[in-house]
């Protein structure tokens, strides 16, 4: 009797065991499953649960992002040499554009645990850090601001770090739309950045810079659109 339920008990341990490793690590394959991954239980209202996605959704606006004082002037170009002095008004300009910018890189979330299904929504690069900074539910669709950081190597084989803001939005479990909001790429020579401010009504006002060790140049200004119905 011993000799026959020894085995049998062996293969029971081993079955459980395979079960239990299969459910620890088994990654969702759904968007929905990816939603339950995310999100957490937080007192910021920003914050929803899944059971919410249920519910009708009344918002009429939405979430403003940005920094506000981008959409104010910016000369063409300041001089901010290390191995040269600068005027005064280069240093204000330098002063203000550090403002925004860090403004920008002080923005956080909550981590987001299971980065699969996002890779080839972000693009090329490997994601570093992925944060989720709101969500919500409308007309059907979910709209998500994202926080990521990516490292990718450049065209002399160097890693480039990029940091991006986005607004996804899902449709039946699949993107529908992405709106990036700002961005600062880091390459071995220089920076450039995109920085944006979303507004209530949908509106992404933003502006362009590059600079480098020399000088800071302000490339273009432009304006996109985001609708509740999750087209640009």
């Amino acid at each position: 009797m011993k000799k026959l339920l020894s085995p049998a008990l062996s293969r029971w341990f081993c079955y459980a065991l395979v079960l239990l490793c299969s459910a620890m690590y088994a990654q969702p394959c759904t968007f929905e499953d990816v939603v339950k991954e995310t999100t957490h239980n937080n007192l910021n209202s920003n914050y929803k649960k899944v059971s919410s996605y249920n519910e009708i959704d009344t918002l009429t606006y939405f979430k403003e992002i940005g920094d506000k004082s981008i959409m104010k002037k910016f000369p063409k170009k300041w001089n901010i040499s290390v191995y040269q002095a600068t005027s005064h008004n280069d240093s204000i300009n330098e002063r203000k554009f550090y403002k925004i910018t860090n403004y920008y890189k002080s923005i956080k979330g909550i981590k987001i645990k299971n980065i699969h299904n996002y890779r080839k929504i972000l693009g090329k690069g490997q994601i570093v850090s992925l944060d989720l900074i709101h969500r919500f539910f409308k007309n059907e669709k979910i709209y998500e601001y994202i926080k990521s950081i990516k490292s990718i190597e450049n065209d002399e084989g160097l890693p480039s770090i990029i940091t991006s803001i986005d607004i996804l939005v899902f449709k039946d479990n699949k993107i529908h739309n992405k709106l990036n909001i700002y961005y600062e790429k880091n390459y071995s020579y220089a920076v450039s950045y995109k920085l944006g401010y979303f507004d209530k009504n949908g509106v992404l006002y933003y502006k362009i810079f590059e600079t480098d060790e020399v000088e800071t140049l302000y490339i273009k200004e432009s304006k996109d659109y985001l609708l509740f119905d999750g087209n640009i």
